[in-house]
């Protein structure tokens, strides 16, 4: 579908997902080579480490760096989400009596990051928009994803998020509602490819 969309190769070709629409992006990008001129990515993606996600014992938190704001520590691990996870790889996401070593390999093997990935896109700007507020391991999954990619990119920290990942609604470091910083980078951003 994104690369029908793109078949106007002389207009620039921009996307914003949210969440597992982030996810979608990422994948899209990591592993499809579809050409995206910029992408903005509001709370995620969020399948970037499943097996991490799901694992029982917890993983240990993940200290966000963001390029804008402070650092930050958030829980990679799936709380509400875990059943939507455990539909769409169709394992059992956070396990009452522990996760088997099988499992976590199928689960590894369904997330963005894993061997074989595309982790740098010289032709695409990236920029990524996370709540500090760690109601969820949105910005743990985005981070996981983020710090391993090769090429420019940035990733904003925003406070007083509306729920786990509004961030549209939120704050960012310099004042600006999320929802104007987004959207001014957007512009600012989707331009005619080079």
């Amino acid at each position: 579908m994104l690369n029908f969309l793109r078949s106007t190769p002389s207009l620039p070709f921009c996307v914003q997902g949210a969440s597992a629409g982030a996810a979608a992006t990422a994948y899209a990008l990591s592993w499809y080579d579809v050409p995206i001129d910029n992408a903005e990515l509001l709370s995620g993606p969020v399948l970037s480490n499943i097996a991490l996600g799901c694992r029982v014992p917890h993983a240990n938190p993940v200290t966000v760096n963001p390029t804008n704001g402070s650092p930050f520590d958030d829980s990679p691990f799936y709380n509400q989400e875990f059943p939507e996870v455990s539909v769409w790889t169709n394992t059992s996401c956070l396990p009452k009596s522990g996760s088997s070593t099988g499992v976590l390999a199928s689960e590894a093997a369904q997330s963005i990051v894993q061997p074989g990935a595309v982790l740098s896109f010289p032709k695409t700007s990236l920029s990524g928009w996370v709540c500090d507020n760690g109601e969820n391991p949105s910005a743990a999954q985005a981070y996981l994803w983020f710090s391993q990619v090769a090429t420019p990119w940035s990733l904003t920290s925003i406070s007083n998020c509306q729920g786990a990942e509004g961030v549209a609604q939120g704050t960012t470091p310099q004042g600006l509602t999320g929802d104007q910083a987004i959207t001014e980078d957007m512009i600012g951003k989707c331009v005619n490819p080079q």
